[in-house]
């Protein structure tokens, strides 16, 4: 399909990602693509030789978690240049197959709201982070014979490199926004159907399960662009907000707290976002049980429990590298992992230098 193609009149179209990182994908012109991922390879090629002069365990740490985000960010840019038609694609999956003919009241003022968070996050660790790089930028030790204008480009690059980033970081939340709004809008039809006092029937049961099995579809296709990424930016999110916390518990500092405060922030984010989608699709299961008050038929009945089947599964969101889906359940059991070894990290900094 052309990205040209679609006229952008369904009201759907208001929930697909926005921002300059989005413009930059549908734009499907090859140097923006590779604009990014030659830039974002250079920035991971300087992160890498940064680790590699550090003497620091936490700096080392934190300047791998660098280099490796800015490899996999230019590698996404390939696979989306490769693939740009049928990524475009998947962002107009569900109203393509959704006869949409009134959008969720709540959407608007709900992505309004999120989207704004998602700027005012990236701004606030834009701030934290921008000093930061103008200070390791010209902390480090060149030859004499390095002039003026290498110290600016050698800068000029790694702010770039951070812009791109939270960009980045930015489109991707709103993805899952976008899946978030999907399963709004079955949310949408269910109360609709509920409201309304005509009897119960086969069609608009059915309707309901086609709508949120198209949803799901949309997520897995989604995920099926995204698993390594999303596997990615959960492990380095991890261990670069808990790298960080153990260094500022170790050498409490203003630039440790900076740090440790934007790599919270980032990942309780992106955390929030990925598994609200699982608490979506399974929230609406007593709202669908209900229609099994409102008939006596038994077709009507067994296609209620087909949709209750499918709900009760709760396997719905994005993975871990296809290994599991990510969950409120999981994220659980992580912040306890978390917590353990926020405490143990008092006695594990007199054995590891921080």
């Amino acid at each position: 399909m052309s990205i040209s193609s679609e006229t952008g009149l369904s009201p759907f179209t208001i929930c697909k990602p926005t921002g300059l990182f989005a413009k930059a994908i549908y734009s499907g012109r090859n140097f923006v693509y590779w604009s990014i991922a030659v830039l974002q390879l250079i920035d991971g090629s300087i992160w890498t030789i940064e680790m590699l002069m550090a003497q620091r365990i936490s700096s080392k740490i934190i300047f791998s978690i660098c280099a490796i985000t800015a490899f996999t960010l230019a590698t996404f840019m390939a696979v989306v240049w490769r693939n740009l038609n049928k990524f475009i694609d998947i962002f107009y999956h569900f109203e393509r197959n959704v006869n949409i003919n009134l959008l969720c009241s709540s959407l608007p003022p709900y992505l309004k709201m999120h989207r704004l968070i998602i700027k005012i996050h990236a701004i606030l660790c834009f701030s934290c982070f921008f000093p930061l790089q103008i200070y390791s930028t010209f902390a480090i030790q060149f030859d004499s014979s390095l002039i003026v204008w290498k110290y600016i480009v050698l800068f000029v690059i790694r702010t770039m490199g951070l812009f791109i980033f939270y960009s980045f970081l930015g489109f991707l939340i709103q993805t899952f926004l976008y899946i978030q709004s999907c399963f709004l809008q079955v949310e949408h039809e269910i109360h609709t159907l509920n409201a309304s006092n005509r009897e119960l029937d086969i069609v608009s049961i059915r309707q309901i399960r086609y709508v949120y099995c198209i949803a799901i579809e949309n997520t897995e296709m989604l995920n099926s662009f995204l698993f390594f990424l999303i596997g990615q930016q959960f492990i380095l999110s991890f261990v670069a907000t808990h790298s960080s916390l153990a260094a500022l518990i170790a050498n409490p500092n203003f630039i440790a707290t900076v740090i440790t405060f934007g790599n919270i922030m980032t990942f309780s984010l992106v955390i929030y976002h990925m598994i609200y989608i699982n608490h979506l699709a399974t929230r609406i299961y007593e709202q669908v049980y209900s229609f099994s008050f409102k008939t006596d038929s038994l077709k009507v009945s067994k296609e209620i429990q087909l949709l209750l089947t499918r709900i009760a599964r709760a396997d719905v969101g994005f993975t871990f590298l296809d290994i599991f889906v990510i969950t409120p359940t999981c994220v659980t059991s992580l912040a306890t992992i978390s917590l353990t070894i926020a405490l143990a990290t008092p006695a594990l900094v007199k054995f590891v230098r921080f």
